[in-house]
């Protein structure tokens, strides 16, 4: 969701590309209101007014961090932290996979990363968009280490889970 930081002074619009259900993308830079001409270098996602979706904080070169927030409300979702006195502590490379949907037929998978692209941020979390599903049936880690855990629970949707795997 950035334009880079030509070596030109000519300002460019931010590139932002909408995911039309995995088959391509389009350029949605303006229709979502993202088509800011400032040098913007770096972002990160993260739900910064903590409502489920995920807003965009952008580092422009010539001005103060520009604020995108997600108004989109009615799809659930759900976020996980993970936390590792075993392995690495914020569980960098650490994998998640979410089962929900009847008989948790589907299921998503996320990686721990910090790199986000070129000066860019990911925060440690897996966040899951969810539709209209309102929980998932179980998730499993694979933890940096190579152990994999798998817990059953009734996950609800709309909701931060922190999860810590203590030392043995």
């Amino acid at each position: 969701m950035t334009n880079g930081v030509p070596i030109t002074q000519e300002f460019a619009p931010n590139n932002f590309f909408h995911n039309q259900k995995g088959q391509a993308f389009n350029s949605s830079a303006e229709e979502f209101g993202l088509d800011d001409y400032d040098h913007s270098s770096s972002y990160t996602y993260l739900d910064i007014d903590r409502d489920g979706d995920l807003d965009i904080i952008a580092n422009t070169l010539y001005g103060s961090f520009k604020v995108y927030t997600n108004n989109e409300s009615k799809n659930n979702s759900i976020t996980f932290k993970l936390r590792d006195k075993e392995g690495n502590r914020f569980c960098l490379g650490c994998r998640i996979i979410i089962l929900y949907g009847k008989n948790g037929e589907k299921h998503q998978v996320r990686e721990i990363k910090t790199g986000g692209g070129f000066h860019s941020y990911d925060a440690p979390l897996a966040h899951f968009g969810l539709e209209t599903y309102e929980n998932i049936q179980s998730i499993k880690i694979t933890w940096s280490t190579g152990e994999t855990s798998v817990i059953k629970h009734s996950f609800l949707a709309n909701h931060e889970y922190i999860i810590t795997r203590n030392k043995k």
